[in-house]
């Protein structure tokens, strides 16, 4: 593992190394195909989850979302039970409740598309204005950019991009 260098990447994005890096431990970038409708025709399909191990900075808004979620605030959409403070979206049992609280909706596929030892920041050196650089489709590489439509193509479902910063 290269933590914290701008040059050390992986994957099919297409890494905005000459943005300010903060340092913060590095990015990743997810596709990922909300279940919205169904796909499986039998019980034996599972879902997929992601952990939201890490801080979630930003969705491509050009990509797909949710159309029943639209005005949530992001992590609310994708991690609805973080939300919950009574356990009423609790999907495991009571002693597993800390973890659940992690999981995010049910997903038809999640796939790590790259990730960078760079954190990086689109804005001033003093970090007052901008954001953290966050992936939309124009940032893939072509290999990148297949596999999303790939995934569209198999689910019938318009992936979302992820982008998440290692704290």
């Amino acid at each position: 593992m290269d933590r914290r260098n701008p040059q050390a990447n992986t994957g099919y994005v297409n890494w905005p190394t000459h943005l300010i890096n903060t340092r913060e431990g590095g990015m990743f970038v997810y596709v990922v195909v909300p279940m919205t409708k169904p796909f499986q025709m039998c019980c034996g399909v599972p879902s997929a989850y992601l952990l939201m191990a890490e801080s979630l900075i930003e969705e491509d808004p050009n990509a797909g979302s949710f159309t029943d979620s639209a005005g949530w605030p992001l992590q609310d959409k994708w991690f609805p039970a973080l939300r919950s403070k009574d356990g009423q979206n609790n999907i495991f049992s009571d002693d597993d409740f800390i973890i659940s609280r992690y999981l995010s909706c049910p997903l038809l596929a999640a796939v790590c598309l790259g990730s960078s030892g760079g954190s990086f920041w689109d804005g001033d050196k003093d970090y007052h204005d901008g954001q953290y650089w966050y992936c939309k489709m124009d940032d893939l590489t072509e290999k990148g950019k297949e596999i999303v439509r790939v995934l569209e193509e198999l689910y019938g479902v318009t992936p979302s991009l992820l982008t998440f910063l290692d704290t």
